[in-house]
């Protein structure tokens, strides 16, 4: 990967201008200079990214000096992945770990059209085992 796919984001409009204005989509990596696990997933991103037949890009945004945009893009906890592409964030997820995950997210996010938007009837419900008896 060379050095002008890795994007480091200063700011919300440096976001814009860099990210979601970019004509390749980009990975986006929110993490903190005190995350290992950032660091960890960071490195696996980029390996990623390298070997990826696409065109993409990878940001880096640091939650710790950019705390208006993580928290406008509801980041919660670290690391957080998410996928840029035409304008828009098409995924987010902070439950990928391992290299396959990884992928699979970068893969699976490229080729949605849209952002996936839970309906109302789709939120989780819990229901207890009683509720059959």
């Amino acid at each position: 990967m060379s050095k002008e796919n890795v994007i480091t984001v200063k700011d919300e409009k440096d976001f814009e201008e860099k990210v979601l204005k970019s004509k390749d989509p980009v990975v986006i990596a929110y993490d903190a200079p005190w995350c290992q696990n950032c660091k960890i997933i960071n490195s696996k991103l980029q390996k990623v990214v390298r070997e990826s037949e696409e065109n993409i890009k990878m940001a880096k945004v640091d939650v710790e000096e950019c705390k208006d945009l993580a928290e406008k893009h509801d980041v919660l906890t670290l690391p957080v992945l998410a996928l840029a592409k035409d304008g828009e964030i098409q995924a987010q997820s902070g439950l990928v770990t391992d290299l396959g995950e990884i992928r699979e997210f970068v893969n699976e996010s490229l080729s949605t059209e849209k952002p996936k938007q839970k309906k109302e009837e789709e939120t989780f419900t819990f229901k207890s085992p009683l509720d059959s008896v």
